[in-house]
């Protein structure tokens, strides 16, 4: 039953004794019944803003953080998408999940006065900032198969960047492929999913390692590379895990992208069905442990 809507109702009529992969409405609707048990919170699918570090002024890491301050991720969770707003790449129950505070929180005076400090001004008073004498107009773009919440996040990213002087435009298109190869964009929008094996490294080498065919950002460290290098040599967890969160933290310093929300991953089940377990990868397991009563 593919229909997230038709699962949802053959729960209430008791069709169905199991379900997963509901939309949030479906999910609030059952939730407030009492009568199903419900299992929820992130994945392991981050949803993420890349930046083009082609573009002149995207080169400069000082745009990139206003870029970060001016976007408030936590009305984008609240008010579109209903997911879990990401510090990082990995859901914070991860033992490699970055587990400070958000290096470049939502700050929107701030963001201003790091774009006047870069020189970065709306010199001719018509509310948009330039860069070498023209206006700056990000172009956003999404794919249609990444859903109306993809477009959304970008129109509420739209209005926050507008009240620091910054100008985007949202583009949708079934294919991004040849404007990425060109380059004629400014902003991406990419959903990942960043731990399939829940190991950090597939993730931080594939989207952002030096020379990888993931790393649309042209984003290159010196110090992550060697740090990447030194976690696919690494064989001990705990290792691992701090190799991981010091990559993540220089990421997070240069923000080459800006990591907006973790998925909703969500198991319910009437309430004589027991041991069921979610699990942030989505694998449900159906074993000696499960019961109906």
């Amino acid at each position: 039953m593919k229909d997230g809507s038709a699962r949802a109702m053959a729960m209430q009529s008791g069709e169905l004794q199991l379900t997963t992969q509901l939309s949030h409405a479906d999910l609030e609707m059952l939730e407030k019944s009492g009568k199903f048990n419900v299992q929820k919170g992130p994945n392991v699918r981050i949803f993420m803003a890349r930046f083009n570090l082609e573009k002149e002024y995207m080169k400069n890491p000082e745009f990139r953080k206003a870029l970060v301050h001016a976007t408030n991720k936590d009305a984008i969770v609240k008010d579109v998408v209903k997911g879990f707003v990401a510090k990082g790449p990995f859901p914070p129950t991860f033992d490699f999940a970055y587990k400070g505070e958000e290096t470049y929180g939502y700050d929107a005076e701030k963001a201003k006065k790091i774009l006047d400090a870069a020189k970065i001004i709306d010199g001719d008073g018509d509310g948009i900032r330039e860069y070498n004498g023209k206006n700056i107009v990000l172009e956003f773009y999404a794919r249609t198969g990444h859903g109306a919440n993809a477009k959304n996040s970008g129109i509420a990213m739209q209005s926050m960047l507008k009240k620091v002087g910054i100008g985007m435009k949202i583009n949708q298109v079934k294919s991004f492929g040849d404007i990425l190869k060109k380059g004629d964009y400014d902003i991406v929008w990419e959903r990942w999913t960043a731990a399939p094996t829940l190991d950090p490294l597939y993730f931080l080498q594939s989207s952002f390692g030096k020379d990888a065919t993931g790393n649309r950002s042209g984003y290159s460290n010196p110090e992550y590379n060697k740090t990447i290098m030194n976690l696919r040599k690494e064989s001990d967890k705990t290792k691992r895990n701090e190799l991981a969160q010091k990559a993540i933290s220089i990421l997070l310093n240069d923000a080459p992208a800006m990591f907006i929300y973790h998925g909703l991953g969500s198991i319910v089940t009437s309430k004589n069905v027991d041991g069921i377990y979610r699990f942030p990868t989505e694998i449900i397991y159906i074993d000696h442990r499960t019961q109906i009563k």
